[in-house]
């Protein structure tokens, strides 16, 4: 199985998006990541008795910065049969047409900021400046009388 990632906005990047696989009844689980072309495959499943198994795709929600992700769950439906010379066939079915996840990104409103982080305190040099002169001041003040 495999479907396709789009993303409008920006370039998209290999790994970048993750995609699960879920099997309703043979507890089939992949996570995968879309390749640079913005191909998803999942591994191949292998089947071992006749029967209808459904699964459905969805896009994890990774929480990058100015993506809008795609809801959307593709379903397909796998049926198994066995023919006259006791091979099974294998027909997969997706429920719709596109089988691709649309996403897009903005511009965050603020970009962020670069460099280093302020820490402690804040220190002006011209009132430690002022400071000493003072302080010498008085110095030299209390030496002379």
């Amino acid at each position: 199985m495999r479907v396709k990632k789009l993303l409008i906005g920006r370039d998209l990047k290999a790994g970048e998006f993750e995609f699960e696989l879920k099997g309703t009844e043979d507890n089939v689980h992949q996570v995968k990541k879309n390749a640079v072309n913005g191909e998803v495959i999942f591994d191949t499943i292998e089947y071992a008795k006749v029967g209808i198994y459904h699964y459905m795709i969805t896009e994890k929600d990774t929480k990058l910065q100015g993506i809008i992700y795609d809801k959307k769950v593709i379903k397909v439906t796998v049926t198994v049969t066995d023919n006259s010379s006791r091979i099974l066939e294998i027909k997969g079915r997706y429920d719709q047409d596109v089988k691709a996840f649309k996403n897009s990104y903005t511009l965050p409103a603020t970009p962020p900021k670069k460099g280093l982080p302020k820490t402690g305190i804040a220190v002006h040099y011209l009132a430690i400046f002022m400071d000493m002169i003072l302080l010498v001041g008085a110095v030299y003040f209390i030496k002379k009388k």
